[in-house]
């Protein structure tokens, strides 16, 4: 993998169904060979329906698809004052990028230099003895999130 690009986070805004089972009530007195049959079948069916989601679920990565997405890249740094913790938050828009093309239209060089502009002049609190600075960061330090508001 390459070590340059951030950590890239996708999530989704809205609710999403799963497939749970809940079997209450069963002691192990009560259960009956038919009943061992019966539980066989409900995990082949959960089996079988976790599998078909999983198969949709890559089919849907692999294959170019509009969304409604926002992108944040944000410096994880606890040391960092959250007014200056985002380095960038984008408008809501409609692309068929992936998230690792996104981050390619993005202008994360310029970002990161005014950041760490910013940065170099934040006291690290871990060094008691001594005043120092925090180093710069680097690409590889800052998270990049995309949040998909809508899939089409």
């Amino acid at each position: 993998m390459n070590t340059d690009l951030p950590d890239i986070i996708g999530s989704t805004y809205g609710t999403a169904t799963k497939t749970t089972s809940m079997l209450t009530g069963l002691t192990t007195n009560a259960i009956y060979k038919q009943d061992d049959m019966e539980m066989n079948r409900v995990n082949e069916i959960i089996n079988s329906m976790t599998k078909a989601q999983a198969s949709k679920q890559s089919e849907n990565n692999t294959m170019s698809k509009r969304r409604l997405i926002q992108v944040f890249i944000v410096d994880p740094n606890e040391q960092v004052p959250l007014t200056d913790a985002i380095l960038y938050q984008g408008e809501v828009h409609l692309t068929d990028l992936t998230d690792e093309e996104l981050f390619f239209e993005i202008p994360v060089k310029e970002l990161l230099a005014a950041h760490n502009e910013k940065r170099e002049k934040i006291v690290d609190k871990k060094i008691k003895e001594r005043t120092e600075y925090l180093e710069p960061a680097k690409i590889r330090n800052l998270k990049m999130s995309v949040v998909t508001l809508a899939d089409f």
